[in-house]
C-alpha cells in the first residue's frame, strides 16, 4: 500500500497502487510509492522488485538481482531526465538481492513539494509502462 497526500492536507491517506510488469521481465513489478525517510521526512519513490516466491536456484537468484538492478538504473536514468529545472536529487537504493528503490531527495520536503514530485514520478512509471 502506498501514501498519498489529499488535498491541502498534510497527513497521508493511503492509496492504492497497481504494480507494473514488464514484458521483457514478467516477474519484475514497479510501482511509484510515497513513503517516509529514517528523519521522518516525505520521500517520493519508485519500488522495483521481482515477484515473490517465484525464485529457484542461485542461477535464477543471479539473474533476478541483476534484472532488477539494471531496472533500478533504467528507472533512475528516466527520473534524471524528467527533471528538467527541478533541484532534487535522484538516489538509487538496493535493498536485498531482489528489490530497490529510487527516490527523490526533495529540497524542502513540505507536502505540495512531495504531491509534485510524486506527479512526475508517477508520469515516469506510466511511460516506462507505455515503452
Amino acid at each position: 500500500m502506498a501514501f498519498a497526500l489529499r488535498g491541502g492536507n498534510t497527513r497521508l491517506a493511503p492509496r492504492r497502487t497497481h504494480p507494473q510488469r514488464h514484458g521483457d521481465a514478467p516477474r519484475i513489478t514497479t510501482e511509484a510509492r510515497l513513503g517516509q525517510s529514517r528523519y521522518g521526512t516525505l520521500r517520493p519513490e519508485i519500488h522495483i522488485s521481482d515477484a515473490p516466491g517465484r525464485r529457484g536456484g542461485d542461477r535464477e537468484r543471479s539473474e533476478s538481482s541483476r534484472e532488477v538492478l539494471a531496472r533500478l538504473y533504467e528507472c533512475a536514468a528516466r527520473v534524471v531526465r524528467a527533471l528538467g529545472d527541478q533541484p532534487w536529487a535522484v538516489q538509487v537504493d538496493l535493498q536485498g538481492e531482489t528489490c530497490g528503490v529510487v527516490f527523490l531527495e526533495l529540497l524542502h520536503g513540505d507536502p505540495a513539494e512531495a504531491r509534485e514530485a510524486m506527479s512526475l514520478l508517477e508520469s515516469v512509471v506510466a511511460a516506462q509502462r507505455g515503452a
